[in-house]
């Protein structure tokens, strides 16, 4: 997913998509280390996008703790 895409969805959202990254991730490295992986890129990708989400999700908290002060 691109950046816009993690910015049109709601908090929750957001936060359970980030949940899922992060098991797929458990997944991928469990596969990779089982020898089950085809391409070790989707590892990468999936890192990127889970960055992405966490990034997007901290400028979220950020500016609504701003906004309260």
């Amino acid at each position: 997913m691109k950046a816009k895409e993690f910015r049109l969805l709601k908090t929750e959202e957001l936060r359970s998509k980030i949940e899922e990254m992060q098991e797929e991730a458990f997944w991928l490295k469990f596969k990779l280390k089982s020898g089950q992986l085809d391409k070790s890129s989707t590892i990468r990708d999936n890192k990127r996008n889970l960055a992405r989400a966490l990034t997007i999700l901290g400028e979220r908290v950020a500016t609504s703790e701003d906004s309260k002060r």
